[in-house]
This record gives structure tokens, sequence and C-alpha cells, in this order.
């Protein structure tokens, strides 16, 4: 048999948090804000390259399975993702024009 919800009228009835605050319709908006807030940060995703608030393009390539190995090889040696090495080869590449 499943759960049942309740309504409870918590201007009528007095229901307490485990630290003994009452609960009202306030506490619950402003809980359910906070745990909105939380949430973004958990899932926001990596910080922006460009900027804050700025979601930064992204670039997917294909690679051969040696040039892949070779990439996740360096990367480890240095403690940098291979998505970082990349990104400084290309900059590297770049810049030497």
């Amino acid at each position: 048999m499943g759960r049942k919800s309740a309504y409870v009228d918590l201007k009528k009835t007095v229901v307490l948090d485990s630290k003994g605050r009452r609960i009202t319709d306030e506490y619950i908006e402003k809980s359910l804000k906070d745990t909105e807030e939380i949430r973004k940060q958990l899932y926001a995703g990596r910080p922006s390259l460009t900027k804050e608030g700025v979601t930064s393009p992204r670039v997917t390539v294909r690679l051969s399975q040696k040039l892949h190995e070779q990439a996740k090889k360096k990367a480890k040696k240095k403690g940098i993702s291979v998505s970082v090495l990349t990104r400084l080869a290309l900059e590297k590449y770049l810049k030497a024009g």
C-alpha cells in the first residue's frame, strides 16, 4: 500500500523541524529557494573560461586512437585533463601563427 499524503494547515497545527523551529509557509518558501540555489550550484557545470555568467563554447574533436592515448599519457604526466592539454596545445599553436 502506498504512502498517503496529508494536508496540514500550518497556521493551525504546530510542526517543528529537527532543530525545534516552527515550520510555517514562509519557512517552506525560504527552504525551497535555498534548495534551488544549492541545486544550481551543484549542477552548474564547470566555471566559465570566458567570464562569470558566460557559458564557454564547447568544441568536440575526433582523434585517432594513437593520438588520444598519447594525449591521455601526457596529460596524466602533467597532472591535467586531456581537455586542458588540448586547450593549451591549441593556444600554443595559434600564438605561433
